[in-house]
């Protein structure tokens, strides 16, 4: 038989590393999302942008398990001369997050291990921000995902080193990988918990590429009641091809309420753009207000959102930003 948890995925209090909690049971969760962004000033039409996101775990020991993760974005203008929205959208971004057989849990093993399609360890990777920001995000900075393997040691203390190999990812420059002849791409990240921090830790990695390395360093720190802040500031070898500038650099700032009500995100492209942004969403059930359901997700939510970019050349363009939206998570 097996049992089906919807919401978050979590071992009862007391599990030990042969929980039977984690024999036959499967997670799934689900997000819909639709925004309508507003670019005051700018002269530009209205955009929609319609978010689908869901992941699946199947456990069938506390050994191993099958977790997909992925979503689907499509965004679309307002067509000024026939008032109507395009049928078809105008770009659709599909990403697999992961597709992998893991080894190990954990909440329960020192030693853990996935194989398949994913991202390799790097960075703290998060935003609080809504899909249209996120639409807009530079993924170039923490990697795309690739078939390969992943390892990990954690004390189930305050120490865990990752490790990971992949080949060819999405994304990648092809003939940059011809000139180095490098058939795989690596990484490695240290995460350690400050014991003189409430909560906090501290994130360290770095990644080759095969044509360029990646270093990141995140702190993140969370508050009794559950908010989180973190920031992290990344840098790539590889130039910048639109400035003629020898690196990259980006600076996050990030932070978000334990209810997901009130978020804040400011990045610092180098030489590039600097943005900013802050949310509120709005929680409902059934017509009745709750901040969040029993399993701690949202169940729908009224979301509003303002920020802007600043251009730092003139390759970008600084605009505002205003949007709208729904979602819904099952």
């Amino acid at each position: 038989m097996l049992g089906i948890a919807m919401g978050l995925c979590q071992l009862p209090e007391g599990s030990g590393p042969s929980s039977n909690a984690l024999y036959g049971v499967g997670c799934m969760r689900l997000r819909a999302a639709s925004d309508l962004v507003a670019l005051p000033g700018s002269g530009e039409s209205p955009l929609k942008v319609n978010t689908a996101a869901g992941s699946l775990s199947l456990h069938f020991s506390p050994w191993i398990a099958v977790q997909i993760k992925g979503q689907a974005r499509a965004t679309s203008g307002f067509d000024k001369d026939a008032p109507s929205w395009g049928l078809m959208p105008e770009s659709f971004d599909k990403r697999v997050d992961h597709a992998v057989i893991r080894l190990g849990n954990p909440a329960l093993h020192r030693f853990r291990a996935s194989l398949g399609n994913q991202r390799l360890p790097f960075g703290v990777d998060a935003s609080p921000a809504d899909d249209p920001w996120q639409v807009f995000e530079d993924r170039d900075f923490w990697g795309f995902s690739a078939r390969g393997a992943a390892i990990a040691y954690d004390n189930l203390m305050d120490l865990q080193f990752e490790a990971g190999v992949s080949g060819q990812g999405s994304g990648e420059n092809m003939e940059q990988d011809k000139v180095r002849k490098l058939p795989l791409r690596t990484s490695a990240r240290l995460s350690y918990d400050l014991s003189f921090f409430e909560r906090a830790k501290v994130v360290i990695s770095a990644a080759d590429d095969l044509y360029r390395m990646r270093y990141g360093f995140g702190f993140v720190s969370a508050l009794r009641n559950g908010d989180l802040t973190h920031f992290e500031m990344l840098r790539s070898t590889a130039s910048d091809e639109q400035l003629d500038a020898g690196f990259r650099r980006l600076f996050r700032f990030a932070y978000q309420t334990s209810d997901r009500r009130w978020w804040l995100l400011y990045d610092d492209d180098r030489l590039r753009a600097r943005s900013y942004a802050f949310g509120y969403r709005h929680f409902f059930v059934g017509g009745n207000v709750r901040g969040r359901s029993l399993d701690g997700q949202p169940d729908l939510a009224v979301k509003v959102s303002l920020g802007g970019v600043r251009s730092l050349n003139k390759t970008v363009e600084g605009r505002a930003v205003l949007s709208f939206g729904l979602e819904a998570t099952l």
